[in-house]
């Protein structure tokens, strides 16, 4: 908006602030607030129909279109399953938009005298303004939310309510970090440059610098957690939005509805800088419209913090100068070098910012105070720094100091008690809390060991470092995570005590989640949700009951298991995975529901199938003997000649003809892979499948759903007896292929 041509109809709106506001102490201001409304309208209005669209054609399609799918059973959609973060960005578009556009009267001297001789004051303006924002931004969100609501309630009678409403409050708070941020910024820059300068620096250069100071202090020292694996103040999914913002560098989760230490960390975090911004917002003067700042204290403190992100990648290279002239004595030339051009270049912005945010060369002229600020925030940086680093390695506690320590202990729990824990369980006992002074001992050796090894830059090549354990220790009031390299006796000494002090260790080695606990569970041949938590609870029943704490691949006699379960859930606020949980022989109880479950699907006929695959345009099929007694990993894996498909010529694929070709070296030529494929199908049509029989798996697509069906093969019936000798010159090859590898067949 151009605020020297201000419109009549604001001036009437903005002649009745004293009528609304007759306290010239009144925080809030009608008139303000709505003609806040309707200088965004245009903004709001645009934001609210791209909601609508991608709330209407993304998430209640998606949910639609599952209504649709193979034996699926509907559920209502959860906030973290993609769609609903994924609007965090459209909001983080939003509120920057609409305060650039409600607050761009601080740029010019006739909007900025006009808008500071209203009879109200300063406070009910920046709280009226931002107040209409966020009615935009809330309008926006319920456009978006309402739909889902709606579609969930319609089509499954139920919504995660709670989840939605966290996703709310997030967003919000999020939007409140941002709109803080950027008060500070045009209260304290006078142009759009300068103010999306302070903008990005506010919200990023503060956790910028923990994640990368950490992170230097890690790769520097050897001992310290990986940044990724930190938690509290230091894990940068602390902050909700520079969470979804470093998703992709992975120091944070795109995909999660932040937790409430992260909801409270951001929201105190947005009242401060509100705080702050309501200072600076009160005593910015009206006559610095015409200035590159509100002051020449504020334009030394932005052109110095704008060098100083440059600078930051020579401080990394002074920091390796000054630990290689520690450690050995001498240092490169070429990092002096390197070090002295990028400072230059760190000044060389510092001048260009002055410049082109006051748009005159005369600008660099007097830079004395903002170089001086300059120097003085790199010597903090490098002070600050270099006092962490040492009071990492002069950290040196006495067993009666440390009151437990946990960790990853989930390989000395296996040597300790002859078990491989899963993913589950390694997640509980990476939680356990030991009190051991024996145990304690031997980390504090490792721990003095370790610091001096670091400060030499030996850590890596002392032979004593062998075992790698990641533990977090409990000091006094203080939490510590250290990374500790332990020797084989040092090793030996913590698996002994495992296994005679602390024999509850192997009972949650043992553990299998609760179902309760699982968010997802996914697998090949079976999609009702409720059959899959069926399957689930009873194979945890079972290996629970069979003292397993790994679900191995069974040694199935056809070579591979029926079914494998995917797992995904929370445990203590924490995710967890358990991949490729089998059901196989081994595991009988739930392979007998498995295969009732299966019959259940169970078209009436093969020609059904294939009369709806020809006339299908994306149908296809494809037939999988898996025969017993030979190990088709060798035919589809060692021996890298494809997979032991039959692939059946039916319908098109992808609108193109699907010409297969033949998945089987050395079919005979005078068999047809298409007739050979469906007469072994028919033949076996509804044979319910044996545990450690033969078995053909039939799978087939129509459109976006997939199909796939196991039954029994007859290795007496005539279609095998052909497919047999269709195939005797390939499995001839194999049986002469087999001796040349050390493998283990079965049957």
């Amino acid at each position: 908006m151009n605020n020297d041509k201000l419109s009549s109809k604001m001036e009437k709106t903005l002649a009745k602030a004293k009528k609304f506001s007759p306290s010239n102490r009144s925080v809030f201001s009608k008139g303000i607030y709505f003609e806040g409304l309707r200088q965004g309208k245009m903004v709001g209005f645009i934001y609210a129909g791209l909601m609508a669209i991608i709330s209407i054609l993304v998430v209640v399609g998606g949910t639609v279109a599952a209504l649709f799918q193979e034996d699926a059973t509907m559920s209502s959609l959860p906030p973290d399953s993609g769609l609903g973060i994924a609007a965090y960005m459209a909001f983080m578009v939003i509120i920057p938009a609409l305060m650039f556009v409600l607050f761009h009267f601080l740029s010019t001297r006739k909007g900025s005298d006009h808008f500071c001789s209203l009879p109200v004051t300063r406070t009910a303006i920046l709280v009226s303004y931002t107040l209409s924002a966020f009615t935009w931004v809330i309008i926006g969100l319920l456009v978006f939310i309402v739909p889902i609501i709606g579609v969930n309630l319609f089509a499954v009678g139920s919504v995660y309510f709670a989840g939605w409403m966290a996703l709310l409050g997030a967003v919000l708070i999020a939007c409140l970090l941002v709109a803080a941020a950027m008060l500070i910024a045009v209260s304290v820059a006078s142009n759009i440059f300068g103010q999306i300068a302070v903008t990005l620096m506010v919200l990023f250069l503060p956790r910028v610098l923990i994640t990368f100071g950490y992170s230097l202090a890690q790769f520097y020292t050897g001992i310290l957690f990986p940044i990724e694996r930190t938690t509290g103040f230091l894990e940068p999914a602390t902050n909700i939005l520079t969470g979804i913002i470093f998703a992709p560098f992975g120091l944070g989760n795109f995909y999660q509805i932040p937790s409430v230490l992260s909801a409270l960390y951001t929201l105190g975090l947005a009242i401060l800088y509100l705080a702050i911004a309501l200072v600076l917002f009160r005593r910015r003067p009206s006559e610095a419209a015409e200035e590159p700042a509100s002051s020449g204290l504020a334009q030394n403190i932005i052109s110095a913090l704008v060098a100083f992100v440059v600078a930051l990648i020579p401080l990394v290279l002074l920091i390796n100068l000054i630990s290689e002239k520690q450690r050995y004595g001498s240092y490169d030339i070429g990092l002096v070098i390197g070090v002295a051009a990028l400072y230059a270049l760190s000044l060389i912005v510092f001048f260009a910012y002055r410049a082109i945010s006051a748009k005159s060369l005369s600008a660099v002229r007097r830079p004395w105070g903002g170089l001086a600020i300059f120097l003085v925030l790199n010597v903090a940086f490098l002070g600050i720094w270099w006092l962490s680093v040492s009071a990492v390695y002069g950290f040196n506690p006495t067993a009666a100091e440390i009151r437990y320590f946990k960790g990853d202990i989930s390989e000395a729990a296996a040597q300790a008690f002859d078990v491989e824990a899963n993913q589950y369980s390694q997640h509980l006992l990476s939680q356990y809390e030991i009190d051991d002074d024996i145990m304690d001992a031997q980390l504090i050796a490792a721990i003095r060991r370790n610091a001096q090894d670091a400060k030499e830059g030996n850590l890596y090549n002392d032979p004593q470092n062998i075992n790698r354990l990641n533990v977090t220790m409990k000091v006094g009031a203080r939490t510590v995570n250290r990374v500790v390299f332990l020797s084989n006796e040092e090793y030996a000494i913590i698996v002994e005590r495992l296994h005679s002090g602390h024999p509850q260790v192997k009972d949650l080695a043992l553990s299998w989640p609760d179902p309760a606990t699982t968010s997802r569970i996914s697998s090949q041949h079976i999609s009702n949700e409720k059959d899959l938590l069926e399957l689930a609870t009873t194979l945890f029943a079972e290996l629970k009951e069979q003292g397993r704490a790994h679900n191995e691949f069974g040694s199935s006699v056809y070579c591979e298991p029926l079914d494998a379960l995917y797992i995904e859930g929370k445990v203590n606020g924490q995710s967890y995975w358990i991949n490729g949980l089998i059901i196989d022989e081994t595991t009988p109880k739930t392979a007998e529901l498995f295969l009732s479950m299966l019959a259940k699907k169970l078209p009436n006929s093969l020609d059904e199938v294939i009369a709806q695959l020809q006339a299908e345009k994306f149908g296809r099929m494809e037939l999988h003997p898996i025969i017993a007694g030979r190990d088709s990993e060798l035919a589809s894996g060692i021996m890298q000649y494809g997979s032991q498909y039959i692939a059946a010529d039916l319908g098109t694929y992808y609108g193109t003809p699907d010409y297969v070709t033949p998945k089987i070296p050395f079919l005979q030529s005078d068999y047809n892979e298409t007739e050979l494929a469906l007469e072994l199908a028919r033949e076996n049509w509804g044979r319910a499948p044996e545990l450690g029989k033969s078995v053909i798996i039939v799978s087939y697509g129509l459109g976006d759903k997939y199909v796939t069906l196991m039954f029994g093969l007859d290795e007496n019936g005539a279609a095998f007896k052909k497919y047999a000798e269709a195939t005797k010159d390939w499995w001839e090859f194999l049986d002469e292929e087999r001796s040349s590898y050390e493998i283990d067949w079965v049957g």
